[in-house]
């Protein structure tokens, strides 16, 4: 250490002469680093005196660098250059973190997924990591950060917050309507259902009809599904009616492949909720921050 430090001069000075031999003017390159043009003029006689050689010939206005002072920039500059590539690398390392998120195979592929670019492009420093599971018990493992869970609001020891309400209402493809008719509350009857099953506090069919007062009839054929977005996909290929959830079927009826037949939907007292721990990351408050301000906005 001793041998570089009396090879090396100040690496001060240097930065103030690369900074000085980059623009060619002391008065501009005080200006970039914050200081005055005597205060660079000053710092350069010192670098010159330790050297013993003239880095730059002075001019009326400007510099001009010398021979010597030329052979010194080539390699001045880009040392500097890497340095300060390897501390921003550094800084940005020391901002990244680590997002764990968790939600039902609904909501993690029928909106998280849509969504999530959006919040990547706004936090660049977070990588989140996405567990998709139908049990509660995956979702709010301590190695999670954030989850997002449909339900009434009810999660001992855990804050929850509601973000979506639900809202439920028949949807199906246009290419079903083509090919069966006209779907309409009088005659829902008389067309394929696609049903969900297997998670007792997801509205089916059955329920739905009888919270519309519609349940006068046997329907003629029903579809079961252990899953919503199977059922989802089944809707989109022209296989029956569904039972659609408002924002997470959204961006399908927008995008066309899905249709909302008729207007009657049920609206219940559950929906998703942020459920989080006490003692957020930064990156967990970050993402909460985010989903509210992106669910305010729809």
């Amino acid at each position: 250490m001793s041998k570089i430090k009396k090879k090396l001069p100040p690496l001060s000075l240097l930065k103030v002469f690369e900074v000085a031999g980059r623009f060619g003017n002391f008065t501009h390159a005080g200006v970039e680093l914050g200081t005055t043009q005597a205060a660079v003029s000053q710092q350069i006689r010192r670098l010159e005196s330790i050297l013993g050689v003239d880095l730059f010939e002075r001019r009326h206005r400007d510099v001009l660098l010398t021979s010597a002072g030329e052979r010194l920039f080539k390699v001045v500059s880009p040392a500097i250059e890497q340095m300060a590539d390897a501390c921003t690398e550094l800084r940005r390392g020391n901002r990244s973190s680590n997002l764990t998120l968790a939600s039902d195979l609904a909501f993690s592929h029928q909106w998280l997924m849509n969504h999530l670019t959006d919040f990547i492009s706004q936090n660049s420093n977070v990588t989140p990591s996405i567990i998709a599971s139908d049990y509660e018990s995956d979702c709010l493992k301590p190695e999670i950060d954030v989850a997002i869970l449909y339900g009434e609001g009810q999660w001992p020891g855990f804050d929850a917050i509601k973000v979506f309400d639900e809202e439920v209402f028949p949807v199906c493809s246009p290419d079903y309507i083509k090919e069966n008719g006209p779907v309409t509350a009088e005659n829902i009857y008389q067309h394929t259902l696609l049903d969900l099953r297997g998670r007792w506090d997801w509205m089916n069919w059955g329920q739905w009809l009888t919270t519309c007062q519609l349940n006068r009839d046997k329907p003629s054929i029903v579809r079961e599904f252990n899953n919503l977005p199977l059922m989802t996909e089944s809707a989109v290929a022209g296989q029956g009616v569904a039972l659609g959830w408002k924002y997470l079927c959204d961006s399908l009826v927008e995008s066309g492949k899905l249709v909302v037949p008729f207007s009657t939907s049920v609206t219940t007292s559950r929906g998703y909720f942020l459920v989080t721990r006490i003692g957020l990351s930064e990156a967990a408050v970050d993402f909460c921050k985010w989903l509210s301000e992106k669910t305010d906005s729809t």
